[in-house]
This record gives structure tokens, sequence and C-alpha cells, in this order.
């Protein structure tokens, strides 16, 4: 298998994918090498490549169907709060008499707060879940290499390396009289 190029080796474990999926799912790697017409350590290998990657597909798969449920409760949520932020008065079901009926209240200011809050903590807890699930990646500390300044930048920097930043300018000195 060293042998082989990366497009070779890639080949192969199409292959095998191939033949586990369509002629034998539970197939050992004798089985494998033989349909294959290669060594067995070989199709050991490249079988557990292909067991491995479809594991990772897999939980990647389930953990984006999991963050798209939160994203749709947050997306309710956050229609809710929306409303009470927009609304002025509110409607209240109470009972009067043993008979229910409907009354419009102010809705306070500190409800329009809460909403206001709770909007924001949604959107922070769904990007720290989306950011720890790898949905997005931080480049922190690693500087971006191939880029070079133009010649303009370079003259700009020399120019601000130059100036004296609150020096004070020398005084010349008081010429000597004989």
């Amino acid at each position: 298998m060293s042998k082989w190029t990366q497009e070779k080796r890639e080949q192969m474990k199409e292959k095998v994918r191939s033949v586990l999926i369509s002629e034998k799912p539970n197939a050992s790697k004798y089985e494998l090498a033989k349909i294959l017409n290669i060594d067995q350590k070989t199709a050991l290998k490249l079988k557990k490549e292909i067991i491995k990657e479809n594991i990772k597909r897999i939980s990647e798969q389930k953990v984006n169907e999991e963050i798209g449920k939160l994203e749709d409760e947050a997306d309710q949520l956050a229609l809710e709060c929306w409303r009470v932020i927009d609304s002025d008065m509110d409607k209240v079901k109470k009972t009067k008499n043993g008979q229910p009926i409907e009354v419009e209240v102010l809705i306070p200011t500190r409800d329009k707060l809460n909403a206001i809050r709770t909007l924001r903590d949604i959107r922070t807890k769904l990007f720290d879940i989306k950011l720890g699930a790898g949905v997005f990646s931080r480049k922190l500390g690693e500087p971006e290499t191939g880029k070079t300044l133009t010649q303009e930048e370079r003259g700009l920097i020399k120019e601000a390396i130059e100036l004296d930043y609150g020096k004070p300018k020398p005084e010349p000195e008081p010429e000597l009289t004989k």
C-alpha cells in the first residue's frame, strides 16, 4: 500500500467501499483481498479507514441535525420575544364571575428588557454551540503568510517610524561670544 500514490489509494478505498456497500457488507479482510486482488493487510487497513470515515460522517450529521433543532427552537423563542418588544399591549385571559374573559394589559418595560436580554442570550449561546461543534473555525494566533506589503504601504510605515512622536525638538545651541 505504501507504493501507491494518493490517487491510487483513494481509488482502492472507493473499490473497497463499493464491495462493502453492494456485494458483501460484512466482508472480511480475506474476502476483500480476494475480490480486489490486494494484500490482506492492505484490505484491512482500507476497510478500517472507511469505517472510521463513516462513523465521523454520521456523527457530524447527527450534530448538524441537533443544531438545526436548536435553531428552530431559538427562532420560535425569538419570534415571541419580538412580539413582546414590538407590542405595547397584551391580551391576558382572566376569569370574572366564573367566566373566562380576555383583558388587554400594558406590557411592562421590565418584560421588554427581559425579551431583549433573552434575544441576546439566544444568539450568544447558539453561536457558542456552533463554535463548539466545529461549524466555525478560529485562526487565532496564526499569522497569514504569503502576504506582502505594497510599495505605498512600506513607504507609509517607514514615514511613521521616522516621525518623532512626543520628543521635544532639540534647541539650537547658543553661540559662544568672545
